[in-house]
């Protein structure tokens, strides 16, 4: 079941234990969470190739639909760049008495950085996923299960770090929730004291006849 937050709740996190995958973070409806501004900062986020094989190439199709849904801002400029490199974990999470395995957990972690047009640093950070399977008795279905559960990873990635882009433009840009924004006070101009001419006191002039 998927509970969804918006970007007023940033505490809450998801938990699929019924199907036995933990995405670590706090999703999101970005109808919600931003107006057109928050939208066209996000579309002008060019996703780099992601080298990971498959599951890299899903990340990097996803990234691109959260980030500017159906084209729609197609005409946006690119201002950033998303690089990001994926690595993967298989640990046995359950083990019977004659040691053998009967489940596993996946745990991939995506490391991001984001750039600027000048290629300065934006922000950077990570996603922590981990999902789950049961061991099969064969080969073939135990990488057919891990292969799924790693995509169905991906697809969590992908809005993960969605969320924190989103996040961070809302940091450094609080005008785009419509908060207010401090206004400097204008300078006073000094005025100018207007002086005023001391008359001499007048005085009776003496006549000489």
């Amino acid at each position: 079941m998927l509970l969804r937050r918006n970007i007023g709740m940033l505490a809450g996190a998801l938990v699929l234990a019924s199907c036995g995958f933990t995405p670590v973070y706090q999703d999101h409806s970005k109808e919600q969470a931003g107006d057109k501004q928050l939208s066209t900062k996000l579309a002008s986020v060019a996703v780099k190739p992601i080298d990971f094989g498959r599951p890299g190439q899903v990340l990097h199709t996803d990234l691109e639909q959260l980030f500017n849904p159906n084209g729609a801002a197609a005409g946006v400029p690119s201002r950033y760049t998303l690089d990001v490199s994926l690595e993967r974990r298989k640990d046995a999470s359950a083990i019977q008495r004659d040691r053998q395995i009967t489940r596993y957990t996946m745990l991939v972690t995506a490391k991001y950085v984001l750039h600027d047009r000048k290629g300065g640093v934006v922000t950077k950070g990570q996603s922590l996923i981990t999902g789950s399977f049961d061991a099969a008795s064969s080969d073939f279905s135990n990488y057919t299960a891990e292969e799924d559960t790693v995509m169905r990873i991906m697809h969590e990635v992908a809005k993960d770090i969605d969320f924190q882009l989103m996040s961070v433009f809302l940091d450094n840009d609080p005008a785009i929730m419509g908060a207010p924004t401090e206004e400097k006070p204008k300078a006073e101009k000094p005025k100018h004291k207007k002086s005023k001419k001391k008359v001499a006191p007048a005085t009776e002039s003496t006549v000489i006849h």
